[in-house]
């Protein structure tokens, strides 16, 4: 009886909510993944810097895509989930795999090529303003509110801080670059605001059918683009590819589906406030790139833009 109430109340929730699975308040342990996530996430991009020095960014995208595919498919078959199942599922799994993993995957890795990895991270930074625009739209239970919209403008101003003054002179290889990493960013928030409406799969489910739909998006992708012959990996460059595929692929996205799916896509992105540190302060450390004062200033101001969105919530 117990359980036919609990469905009940769970189908009920739903329906209220325009038909998304209901998030719960998040707590302490919550808290303590999104500062893992962020460290996680921060430092895939000093990765890709060294990754992309040795081989093409179609290359890099491979190894890590395939790479996390396999940590999720053990990790999956470790702990017993099962597999996607219903041709409305894997429509949003292929869907989610394009916005989530191929596209800004490319990009970024495209991009790094030309600026600091810091910058990158930095860049990446506004995805919790724009993930608060964009659940205030689909959602009912995560709405905007005066505080987090000046939350959404200190963000938005450490965007601009670092794009600087040549982004309304013209387009440059540099400015181009940038831009290229801010619509990862978009592609990362559309995916995320499609991680509750997927029906009935699991968090390491749905992580493991978007790795697989973006291999398969990638195998014609990296034919048609006509690869050179890979030579072995060694020293750093192997480090850091190992890195992406292990880490920043399989445990980011084991942790990205668990907490957008529990706790809600706004409250999980606020892992990208710590992604700029993590990414800025590794970068620095491990490939000795300066720390200009333009970089600090839209440090300063993305993270005010973070202090005030958490006041908001609370």
């Amino acid at each position: 009886m117990s359980r036919l109430h609990s469905d009940s109340t769970d189908f009920d929730a739903r329906r209220a909510n325009g038909g998304l699975a209901p998030i719960r308040r998040p707590g302490l342990g919550d808290l303590g993944l999104i500062v893992l996530l962020g460290f996680v996430w921060g430092s895939a991009f000093p990765a890709i810097k060294v990754a992309v020095t040795a081989y093409a960014p179609v290359e890099v995208v491979m190894l890590r895509v395939g790479i996390g595919f396999l940590v999720m498919l053990a990790w999956t078959q470790m702990i017993g989930a099962g597999v996607p199942r219903g041709t409305r599922t894997w429509a949003m799994l292929a869907a989610m795999a394009a916005l989530n993993t191929v596209v800004p995957f490319f990009l970024i890795a495209w991009a790094e090529q030309y600026i600091d990895a810091g910058v990158a991270s930095l860049l990446m930074g506004s995805g919790p303003f724009l993930a608060l625009v964009v659940s205030h739209l689909t959602t009912r239970d995560d709405r905007l509110s005066w505080p987090k919209l000046i939350g959404v403008a200190l963000g938005f101003s450490g965007v601009l801080t670092i794009i600087g003054v040549e982004a309304f002179s013209g387009i440059g290889r540099e400015l181009t670059a940038q831009l290229a990493v801010f619509c990862a960013n978009l592609c990362y928030v559309a995916a995320g605001a499609m991680i509750r409406y997927v029906p009935g799969v699991g968090r390491e489910t749905m992580a493991l059918g978007n790795l697989a739909c973006a291999f398969l998006f990638l195998v014609p992708v990296a034919l048609w683009w006509g690869l050179p012959p890979v030579e072995p990996l060694s020293g750093m460059t192997l480090f850091a590819v190992l890195w992406l595929g292990v880490v920043g692929t399989g445990l980011s996205y084991v942790l990205r589906f668990h907490i957008a799916a529990s706790v809600g896509y706004s409250f999980m992105s606020l892992a990208s406030y710590l992604m700029p540190v993590a990414g800025i302060l590794i970068s620095a450390l491990a490939l000795g790139e300066s720390v200009s004062p333009s970089v600090a200033l839209a440090l300063l101001l993305v993270l005010s833009g973070f202090f005030v969105a958490r006041l908001a919530s609370r």
